[in-house]
């Protein structure tokens, strides 16, 4: 396994993003490996997912790449004002990878766990079918109508995120992705019944965020799998 961390600078944010990418062995050996984007919730940085929920582990144990980015407090999706992040990733950051570690271009897996489960479905939703499979860990589905004061104590912040984004967010703009719910029962089929998501794969996992990750990542490396 190898582990590297890396900055990248781009208009479409306005400052700096900065990464970590998980390759396995095989990857290091000139094997053409799957990626995996992984999305960590609201108040959880890369380092949470890295060391806290052991996911640099599962790159050799899977075969597969992970790319880990900070989000900030973007919820990695577009901001109603400011930088695009969710366009980034589903686009030029994931292509990059890709191509600087020779990894498999044809389709990629994303994961995100709360609210990072938020901008895993919005990428899936700027690519449909065509690009990513998606795992929405405990997605927090609730967080796009209404903002919760302990989350969110500053109003303009919440609006910075979801202000004017309604049309985003209907069951007609996820049609044709595909992916997997994992977590509590109430977020797995709250989620799936506010975004038209009842054709996903549904597992009601009541187990520790680290089960819940590690469940992710391993559906998301079986399906792209099982594409190879």
């Amino acid at each position: 396994m190898l582990m590297l961390d890396g900055k990248e600078h781009r208009s479409g944010l306005g400052f700096p993003c900065h990464y970590t990418v998980v390759l396995p062995e095989r990857a290091v050996r000139g094997e053409a490996s799957p990626l995996i984007l992984c999305l960590h919730d609201l108040e959880e940085s890369r380092e949470t997912l890295l060391y806290e929920m052991g996911l640099g582990v599962l790159a050799d144990e899977l075969g597969v790449a992970l790319l880990i980015p900070d989000g900030r407090r973007s919820c990695f999706l577009d901001m109603a004002h400011g930088p695009a992040w969710a366009t980034f990733f589903a686009g030029e950051q994931v292509r990059r990878m890709q191509h600087d570690f020779r990894l498999r271009i044809d389709r990629t897996g994303v994961a995100g766990i709360g609210a990072g489960a938020l901008g895993a479905l919005q990428i899936c939703r700027l690519t449909g079918a065509t690009q990513f499979v998606c795992a929405a860990v405990d997605p927090a589905f609730g967080m796009v109508d209404r903002r919760d004061e302990a989350q969110w104590p500053r109003a303009q912040e919440w609006m910075g995120v979801f202000d004017n984004c309604a049309g985003r967010w209907t069951p007609e703009c996820f049609r044709g992705t595909e992916g997997c719910l994992i977590g509590a029962e109430d977020r797995v089929s709250g989620c799936a019944a506010r975004f038209g998501l009842c054709g996903w794969e549904q597992q009601a996992l009541a187990g520790t965020r680290e089960e819940q990750w590690r469940r992710a990542v391993v559906w998301c490396a079986k399906r792209l799998k099982a594409e190879n």
